[in-house]
């Protein structure tokens, strides 16, 4: 699966202000639900920090993938933010979290979202990558590091 089938190029944000991991998955579940108006915020948030409550999606150097499944979404909707200042987000190598990749997921896609998981996975395991994003300047980079094969 490709990140641009689920990234639209106005879904990437840089320098976003977030004091806590809470504070960020807020600023996401506000963002994703503005291209849901029947899915309230506050529903996206629950079902964000619920998946949390299992276990933490950050996934090591500085990266989380933070994801949900979700009653009245019709497909995979992935957004990308790259936070001002890293946070604690309870990462497995200890590193503070500076950018988030947030999926959610119709309630019944489950090879959609393993499939989804696995190409954000690929992209940001390089450190490249990753050392390209904290670089750039304008969203547009970015999305276009993150769509690029």
């Amino acid at each position: 699966m490709q990140i641009d089938s689920f990234l639209a190029e106005d879904a990437v944000s840089i320098d976003v202000q977030a004091s806590s991991y809470k504070k960020a998955l807020e600023s996401i579940a506000c963002a994703i639900s503005a291209n849901y108006p029947d899915t309230k915020g506050r529903d996206l948030l629950k079902a964000l920090l619920e998946r949390e409550r299992l276990g933490s999606t950050a996934v090591g150097s500085g990266v989380a993938i933070p994801h949900c499944r979700v009653e009245g979404v019709d497909n995979i909707t992935g957004l990308f933010c790259r936070l001002d200042t890293a946070i604690d987000y309870d990462a497995p190598d200890d590193q503070q979290v500076d950018l988030l990749f947030a999926l959610v997921v119709p309630k019944d896609c489950t090879d959609g979202h393993l499939q989804a998981l696995a190409a954000i996975s690929e992209k940001l395991n390089d450190s490249s990558i990753r050392n390209q994003i904290r670089m750039c300047k304008e969203p547009k980079q970015v999305y276009n590091l993150l769509t690029k094969q």
